[in-house]
């Protein structure tokens, strides 16, 4: 139906019962096909119906596949409502839609004249009777739009799903989809999935999805900026009312505007769940609620269930209730769950006007599931509860889920859950998470004034407790990660932890008493930052578990304010080299029973020898003997022997605090550091090892012909004794003596470039292990070296000389019971042998010998631990060989037997190779000293291959009964 102006009714299918006057009357629609009813107006009001049924009782199906459309249209200005489905009767209403049913109103304003369009899927109204059930399997669709509007007030969208008006019961059983959407340019917009609402029972049950949607505009030059409001589902002023949902449920309302400049704000509200019942209520949700809220630079409340009753209300939670707001510039509060019951008796009207008093009510949450509140205010307020239960008698939370806040603003507000009761009992039993987050105030748990809090946590608390003034009790068995200031009030209050309790940067304030307060752990405290425990008086906290402040940082303080007692144990951080730790304060006295067990953590290497760090002040009296020096931990990979120790400074007359310090001294380096220091001596052995002397490394030498050519050789050697370096400043703990193992291979080609003059280079591989006298250690060094060498050769006796060099490359590699290290290092040696072979009339050769070895030991790479670094510089080192050689040949069935031996004096001087770890401790590892060398061998030449073998025992200066030997061969051609 079409009207340019006034009003237009255009029903598609109008069915009225005649009975008089409606009783008894039954009128009945069964829809199989399509039905639709178009209401169009210029410039007016119109009233657009898809089906409309009124009788005594109703009985409406809308079958699968068919179809019912109501729209109302004004082109230029009006009033436009749609109403695909409407029912009137007295006693019953009995409505299932298993197809689609949609209403869609579209209205336009123009200059002054207003636009408001209005768009309900289902209303049905029993209002003197009756009972209504409405089922819906299939989809319901609300749409309703105001465009062209001009002023706040020219403008307004209203869209409802499913709405119900039943004298004794309504129910609403949705299995379907059902869409309500309301969007107005300017002005006020609001949308409800469905809306339930009988006078004795209502139960609304949704398995399926259902989605209301409202959004205003704003126009900068109006006098209000836009409001809108979106409900899920709305069941109220039943006597008895319950919400069940298994499928989901989506509230969003937006009032959007492009600044601050109005003269009323902006307004966004939104309910995923709105449950009211005078007498009882109550929502069982496993599946999803949301509502989100956004009014820009005003006031955005978003509430994922709201529940509120009389004598008793109840919320069981085992899905998701999410509930979300955004204020920027404005206000923002989100609420997750919200569960409220009292119960008013009417005490009667005076002067003043009438009056009401709370008698009852009981209020829970039980939540299994997801509890979410996020506050969003950029540049305003933020307030976001997780869950809120307010009652008049008791209120209590029993959570196996999670509850979570986060409110983030200029000013912010969070809080997991609220409790509130008026002279009764605050319960919370908590085995899941409740956390608050964000900015300002973080509280976890938060109780009223006049009710008895008892709050005992299995789970995870994080954020700030907050009771009243009564006798309060918090048990803590799971974790507490409190921040900000906790305050448990007046009363007889009693906090114990058998779990894990972390203050960081926090406050406990237990309040005034009546008697006594009580705090008790027996658990693990953890402190962060600096915290303060104030027991409300002179009363005490007891530690029997553990009182920690370890966290990798000397930095952490605790203040007692109160008295100490217990047999716990207390771990600290210590920074040895700024003598800073963490800090125990007691502005009490320790209790004379008192033991506590002091563990430390050293987090690096002190700065002197010995030092003393202060771990606890006392106001009042303590001894020494309240505490006992328990775990000292440091790096495992270090290099210095510590000891530690307890100290006190006690003032009798309290002037000053008593303070128990720990003492550390540094009494040397431990078996890694002196496997450390003996890199450089070890290499220098291991270098003086594979230089050996002439006759070591070249055997017996037969006379050469002037046309002599090449003479490989192959050398193998090896070396084991006891080595006693002198140490200078910090030195081994025990000293610094090892057992060295040596050997190697030397492999050589030689060339005589002249009769009396060889040339040759040389190339070899030898390693050595060492293992420390004192304490368990050792090392190994793998060398690899690469020489040149140049000989004058006399033929027949008379005076030789060698000088030989050799670049050697090192891989170290050390192992202590405290770790492995890796390192490098190189080596540079020249070396210059001289002698004068006098040969005697027996033919006995007699061979006065004098050597000169210089060896530069450099290029040590740094060990790098976790607390220090030990580093090695190198340096040069010079060892001188006297000695007389005996020698003598004589050929047996064509070969030549020669025997050899020596006597020899050893000098080791200017050795010297310092060390450091870190930049306080050092020292440095000498080699000198004369001892003594004698070898012997025998050597055998078979035409052009000669094989000699010899051994040799040194003793004194830097050897100690060290014994070894060589095998050379060599050809010649």
């Amino acid at each position: 139906g079409y009207v340019g102006d006034g009003y237009a009714y255009v029903t598609g299918l109008d069915v009225k019962s005649t009975a008089a006057p409606g009783y008894g009357s039954i009128a009945t629609i069964d829809n199989a096909a399509r039905i639709e009813g178009h209401a169009v107006g210029y410039g007016a009001i119109v009233y657009g119906t898809g089906a409309r049924a009124v009788g005594d009782t109703i009985d409406f199906d809308n079958e699968a596949g068919a179809y019912i459309l109501a729209t109302a249209t004004t082109e230029l200005f009006g009033g436009a409502f749609a109403t695909a489905v409407e029912a009137s009767g007295v006693h019953g209403i009995d409505i299932v839609n298993d197809g689609t049913i949609v209403a869609i109103g579209s209205a336009h304003a123009d200059t002054i004249y207003y636009g408001a369009s209005r768009a309900v899927g289902i209303v049905a109204e029993a209002s003197i009777y009756g009972d209504i059930s409405v089922v819906n399997n299939g989809d319901i669709i609300a749409n309703a739009t105001a465009d062209s509007v001009v002023t706040f007030f020219g403008g307004g969208a209203g869209a409802t799903g499913i709405d119900t008006y039943a004298k004794y019961d309504a129910v609403v059983d949705n299995a379907g989809d059902i869409t309500a959407s309301a969007i107005t340019e300017f002005g006020i917009a609001g949308a409800t999935g469905a809306v339930v609402h009988g006078k004795y029972y209502g139960h609304m049950v949704n398995s399926g999805d259902i989605v209301a949607y409202a959004y205003a505009g704003s126009l900068a030059t109006d006098s209000y900026a836009a409001r809108t409001a979106a409900s899920g589902v709305r069941l109220f002023y039943a006597e008895v009312g319950i919400t069940e949902n298994t499928g989901s449920i989506v509230a969003t309302a937006i009032s959007h505007a492009e600044d601050g400049h109005y003269a009323g704000d902006t307004i966004a509200f939104a309910y995923g769940t709105l449950t009211d019942a005078w007498r009882s209520v109550g929502i069982v949700n496993s599946g999803d609620i949301e509502a989100n809220a956004q009014a820009d630079f005003g006031d955005a409340r978003a509430y994922g269930s709201m529940v509120r009753g009389g004598y008793d209300a109840t919320t069981d939670n085992t899905g998701t209730m999410i509930a979300r707001a955004d204020a920027q510039g404005g206000a923002a509060l989100a609420v997750g769950s919200y569960t409220f019951a009292q119960i008013f008796e009417y005490l009667g009207c005076d002067d003043t006007g009438c009056h009401y008093e709370a008698v009852a009510g009981d209020a829970s949450l039980s939540n299994g599931g997801d509890i979410v509140a996020i506050a969003s205010a950029e540049g305003g307020i933020a307030d976001a509860y997780g869950a809120i239960v307010i009652a008049l008698d008791n209120a209590t939370v029993d959570n196996t889920g999670t509850i979570v806040a986060r409110a983030e603003g200029d000013d912010a507000n969070a809080m997991g859950v609220l409790m509130s009761s008026e002279g009764g009992s605050n319960t919370l039993h908590n085995a899941g998470t409740i956390a608050a987050f964000g900015d300002g105030d973080r509280f976890a748990v938060w109780s009223s004034n006049d009710a008895i809090a008892s709050i005992d946590n299995a789970g995870t608390l994080i954020g700030a407790v907050r009771t009243g003034d009564r006798d309060d009790t918090f048990g803590n068995a799971g974790t507490w990660h409190a921040v900000g200031v906790s305050d448990f009030g007046a009363g007889d209050d009693r906090v114990t932890n058998a779990g894990t309790m972390l203050l960081e940067d926090a406050t406990v304030h237990l309040g005034a008493a009546t008697t006594a307060n009580v705090f008790a752990n027996a658990g693990t405290m953890r402190v962060s930052g600096a915290s303060t425990l104030d027991m409300g008086g002179a009363f005490v906290a007891r530690n029997d578990g553990l009182l920690s402040f370890a966290d990798g940082a000397a930095d952490d303080a605790l203040t007692i304010v109160g008295d100490l007692a217990g047999e716990g144990s207390i771990a600290f951080d210590v920074a040895a080299g700024s003598g800073a730790s963490d800090l125990l304060t007691v502005d009490g006295t320790i209790d004379a029973s008192t033991l506590q067990t002091i563990d430390v953590h050293l987090v690096d290497l002190p700065g002197a020898a010995h030092a003393e760090i202060p771990l606890v002040a006392i106001a009042g009296d303590a001894s020494l003997d309240q505490f006992a020096l328990g775990r000292v931990d440091h790096a495992t990979d270090g290099f210095l022997a510590m000891s530690f120790g307890l100290g006190a400074r006690v003032d009798a007359a309290n002037a000053s605090p008593d303070v128990v310090m720990l003492e550390v001294g540094v009494d040397g380096l431990n078996a890694m550091g002196a496997l450390a220091a003996s890199i450089a001596p070890a290499a220098l052995h291991l270098v003086d090892t594979t230089v050996g002397t002439w006759r070591q490394r070249v055997g017996i030498v037969p006379d050469a012909p002037s046309d002599s050519g090449l003479s490989p050789w192959v050398r193998g050697f090896a070396d084991s004794g006891e080595a006693a370096p002198d140490y200078e400043g910090f030195a081994p703990v025990g000293g610094g003596g090892f057992h060295q193992s040596s050997q190697g291979w030397e492999f050589g080609l030689e060339a005589r470039v002249l009769e009396h003059i060889a040339v040759g280079a040389l190339v070899s591989t030898a390693d050595a292990t060492q293992r420390l006298d004192a304490t368990p250690g050792e090392d190994r060094l793998d060398a690899t070296t690469f020489g040149l060498y140049a000989t004058w050769l006399p033929i027949g006796g008379g005076t030789y000389v060698d000088a030989s060099m050799r670049w050697t490359g090192f891989d170290v590699r050390l192992q202590a019971p405290t770790g492995t290290h890796e390192t490098n290092a190189s080596a540079q040696t020249f070396n210059v042998e001289g002698g004068h072979v006098f040969t005697l009339g027996n033919g006995l050769r007699v061979i006065p010998q004098l050597q000169y070895t210089y060896t530069h030991i450099a290029d040590i790479g740094p060990l790098q631990g976790d607390q220090s670094t030990f580093e090695t510089r190198g340096g040069d080192a010079s060892r001188a060989r006297l000695g007389v050689g005996f020698e003598r040949s004589f050929e047996n069935a064509g070969v030549t037997w020669t025997p050899y031996g020596s006597v020899n004096a050893v000098h080791a001087f200017d050795g010297r190779f310092a060390y450091s770890v870190g930049d306080a401790f050092g020292g440095a590892a000498t080699v000198d000293g004369t001892g003594a060398m004698v070898e012997g061998g025998l050597g055998a030449s078979v035409g052009k291959f000669t094989v000699t073998g010899g051994v040799q025992w040194a003793d004194g200066g830097t050897s100690d009964g060290a014994f070894g030997g060589q095998l050379v061969l060599r050809y010649r051609w």
